[in-house]
């Protein structure tokens, strides 16, 4: 019942709207998502019932965001160039999710921005790209919270431990990370303003992101084959380091996958799981707090907007913050697990989805 509470089935079938929630209700409480598998360990049957609501809550949102954004689009009916509330969920939920996991957020919501009629350059859809990059951001902070503090204790620490000569970098791990982040930054930003009209009229080219998403597959399940991660931090150097930056400049395609093109390259010079992972969220955020500096302004030329749009880019803010919190615990575990060739299967399939849509199109 609290799947199908209010769902708008106005104009569609009663049966086949209360099966679709049905069985997303069903796959959810399956999977558990938090705070489900939490509450399934209360008392005396109370928690029997109160993951089942939590997963039923979960599937209402769900199919309103489909039923209110998927399905006007499929039938061409309710289509506008302003984001709604469930759009923005349904957009805070996909960028929450695929940009940790390594499916490219970029091509993800490129094709979904297209595919619902939203403007890319409208001042809103600025405005939101800005917000749930911080978003996921600040997840990141989250998650990695002990580190960064130890990150900035030994940053702090070091002048004093080892004096200001090449041994700061040699002996203190905080300083010579940081030193590699910039290190890693650096191909990035070159990669950015050398093709920048380029990377931008990429996102308009459907046929290239389902190509880019079959490469980010690949690339994947030839990092799981080859990679022989057996190196530690010391062993990071300055040529795989700008490898690793490298292949996070190279992402700045839509398709490809900045997390995932990292850390397979990472991987693929023979860096410890552990560390892959953590080094490629690491240099995310200058490349994050980067964007958004350089998006501040076309935010601010863009224009205002109305109070109603700037809740659906809150409520798409915080969506894609909470989902991006379940998303990056997922990839560390499937990191560690090495199950990182599932996600290229799903990638090759939506990317020959997308190539194959767009050649009958055609």
């Amino acid at each position: 019942m609290v799947a199908v509470l209010l769902l708008p089935i106005e104009g569609m079938n009663l049966y086949y709207s209360a099966g679709v929630a049905f069985f997303v209700f069903r796959i959810l409480d399956i999977i558990k998502p938090p705070p489900g598998r939490w509450l399934e360990g209360l008392p005396r049957g109370w928690g029997i019932l109160a993951d089942d609501l939590a997963a039923g809550l979960y599937a209402n949102l769900l199919c309103q965001c489909l039923m209110r954004t998927v399905v006007p689009a499929l039938t061409g009916e309710g289509l506008a160039e302003v984001m709604s509330v469930p759009q923005a969920v349904l957009l805070g939920t996909i960028q929450g999710l695929t940009e940790f996991l390594p499916v490219s957020s970029s091509g993800h919501l490129a094709l979904l921005q297209k595919f619902i009629n939203l403007k890319p350059d409208s001042s809103e859809m600025l405005l939101f790209d800005l917000v749930t990059h911080l978003a996921t951001l600040a997840a990141v902070g989250v998650v990695f919270a002990r580190p960064f503090v130890r990150l900035l204790r030994s940053l702090w620490m070091a002048p004093g431990r080892y004096g200001l000569s090449v041994r700061l970098v040699k002996n203190s791990c905080g300083v010579r990370l940081a030193w590699l982040t910039f290190v890693a930054c650096v191909p990035t930003v070159l990669m950015y303003f050398l093709f920048k009209e380029r990377l931008e009229a990429a996102f308009d080219q459907q046929l290239t992101i389902g190509c880019c998403l079959l490469a980010t597959g690949v690339l994947i399940v030839l990092a799981e084959r080859l990679g022989n991660p057996t190196r530690g931090l010391r062993n990071i150097g300055i040529a795989v380091t700008l490898i690793i930056g490298l292949a996070q400049g190279i992402a700045l395609l839509p398709g490809l996958s900045r997390s995932g093109l990292t850390i397979c390259a990472a991987l693929l010079c023979g860096i410890k799981r552990g560390w892959a992972g953590r080094f490629s969220f690491l240099i995310v955020a200058p490349a994050i707090l980067g964007g958004s500096a350089l998006k501040i302004m076309e935010v601010v030329q863009a224009g205002s907007m109305s109070s109603s749009q700037w809740l659906a880019v809150s409520l798409g803010a915080a969506t894609a913050f909470l989902v991006g919190l379940w998303a990056l615990r997922v990839l560390l575990r499937s990191l560690r697990r090495g199950k990182l060739s599932y996600f290229a299967i799903y990638l090759w399939v939506l990317g020959l989805g997308v190539i194959t849509f767009q050649l009958l199109g055609r």
